[in-house]
């Protein structure tokens, strides 16, 4: 009689030490791709504070796909932001009026494409901003634009800064060499202006690579392995519940059957 109750019992308890260890892998699992999800937002973000000057009407339109095919708010509010910046909104705090308005002026012209050699691009380099050539999806993401300011690093301030007084914006955003980087074009030279430029320079040459297929790739991949994920560790943590509550039952009976007097 004792001989399949122990049976039962360790079949029990078994399966539920089963479960448990499934649910923890599927827990590291998720941790590891919600990680890699996360790493890969913020490298998009981190990249387009610093190219929110300059980005053009085609990689705004990433951003509202982004936007779309995950469902993340963290895109939304970027593309929100650049929105803003372009259409001269009031960007910056009340402190900075002086600078908000250079910023509504600049930022109405993007440049459409690189300007190679430094000079000064004639009119046809440049478009005015227009919603016409977002994505339906996009053109009601209007909504906020002073938080990701709030969170430019200290160098990228000082490399907003640099763009403010030079007032040369296609030569700052143009990869030219470091010896025309020199007083007669840029009146902060020194340590903390090529500490800036680093920090506006780097990002530019690095974004389309970050903006390419195989990126947003990995980006939907991670995302859609942590739902995966997350679904399965809910499965199984039902599963695991429901053994325990019967393993639970099975115990209490088993011992108010062992407390009850046996008829001979």
């Amino acid at each position: 009689m004792n001989e399949p109750i122990t049976k039962i019992a360790i079949t029990c308890f078994i399966s539920i030490a089963l479960l448990i260890s499934l649910v923890w892998q599927l827990t590291v699992q998720f941790t590891h791709y919600d990680a890699m999800y996360r790493s890969q937002l913020n490298r998009h973000s981190n990249y387009l504070i610093a190219h929110r000057l300059r980005i053009t009407s085609e990689e705004l339109t990433k951003m509202a796909r982004l936007y779309v095919l995950t469902g993340d708010q963290h895109y939304k509010e970027i593309y929100e932001d650049i929105v803003k910046f372009r259409e001269g909104g009031k960007i910056l705090s009340s402190s900075q009026n002086e600078r908000q308005l250079y910023w509504g002026r600049l930022l109405k012209i993007i440049p459409k494409r690189e300007i190679g050699n430094g000079e000064n691009a004639d009119s046809e380099n440049y478009e005015y901003f227009n919603d016409s050539d977002l994505d339906p999806e996009g053109k009601h993401l209007l909504l906020r634009s002073l938080e990701l300011s709030a969170q430019l690093t200290i160098v990228e301030r000082k490399a907003m800064d640099v763009v403010s007084k030079t007032m040369d914006y296609g030569q700052l955003v143009t990869d030219i060499p470091q010896e025309q980087y020199n007083g007669s074009i840029y009146p902060l030279v020194g340590p903390e202006y090529l500490e800036a430029k680093q920090a506006v320079m780097h990002p530019i040459n690095n974004f389309n690579e970050l903006l390419n297929t195989k990126t947003l790739t990995d980006i939907i991949y991670c995302k859609k392995k942590v739902e995966e994920t997350n679904k399965w560790v809910g499965i199984l943590a039902t599963l695991n519940l429901i053994s325990l509550l019967t393993t639970v039952i099975f115990v209490y009976r088993l011992y108010r059957s062992k407390k009850e007097p046996q008829l001979d």
